[in-house]
Order: C-alpha cells, then structure tokens, then sequence
C-alpha cells in the first residue's frame, strides 16, 4: 500500500506535497497544502520533526510534558511524558508520515498526521498516551 501511494505521488507531481520554504520556518505562513513528512525525531508525546527540519505539533491533542510543566497555565496533562514520547516514536519515528496542516503553534506547525492508516492524534488519545484538546478530534 505504501509503495502505490509513493508512486502514485511521483506520477502525480509529489512537489506539490512537499513543505514549502514558508513552512521551514521563513516567517511567511505556510501554504496550507498537505504534505509528507519523513519523521526523523520524536520530541515528546505530541511533537516530531521531519527530515526537512519543519516541526510538527499534532493537532487537537496534548501529551504529558517531559520533566517541568511551563507555558500551559498550570493545564498540563497527568501522565508518563517519557511513556507518551515513546509511544509516538513506536507509531511514527523512520516513517513517513502524511500531514494536513491547519495553522502554527510557536515554531511548529500544527497538522493531523497519519502514517500509513493511523491517524497519529488519534492513536495517541486512545491509548491514553494523550488528550483531546484546543481542538475536536473526529477518530474511527
């Protein structure tokens, strides 16, 4: 299946999918278009970067912090951040993910990723790894 939808892409002009300089962080907006995404690094239950640089934030979730809580207004998640980052890094990390952008959070750009059939906010909410936040998630 990977392998037609990669081909598929080429056949179809996969440029097209690919992060615009905007969305590497020029300062520009990003283009809003979908884009795939090699994962190379999982920061924490809710972020990674891809081999282009540009870092995502999935969104409608938040994952445990790694270590101290700052920046949320005392709303951080309970749980294991160690156990959430690596949760994500068994679902996405060496794997391309497919994102759909919908807006900047910081230097990061929110998306709803998945790799290959598994929506990446959704996987990580239902195994308790996450919570639905900031946004509504619409999970099979």
């Amino acid at each position: 299946m990977r392998l037609i939808l990669i081909l598929a892409l080429a056949a179809s002009g996969a440029a097209a999918l690919a992060p615009s300089k905007a969305a590497a962080g020029s300062g520009r907006p990003y283009d809003g278009q979908p884009f795939s995404c090699p994962v190379i690094r999982v920061h924490d239950g809710d972020t990674f970067t891809c081999a282009s640089g540009v870092r995502i934030r999935l969104q409608a979730i938040d994952a445990p912090e790694i270590g101290q809580c700052r920046g949320h207004g005392g709303r951080c998640v309970s749980g294991d951040g160690y156990a959430s980052r690596d949760a994500l890094r068994r679902l996405a990390l060496g794997r391309t993910a497919l994102c759909r952008p919908s807006g900047r959070s910081y230097d990061r750009i929110v998306a709803l990723c998945s790799v290959g059939a598994v929506d990446l906010s959704c996987a990580q909410m239902r195994s308790g790894q996450a919570v639905e936040r900031y946004d509504h998630l619409r999970c099979r």
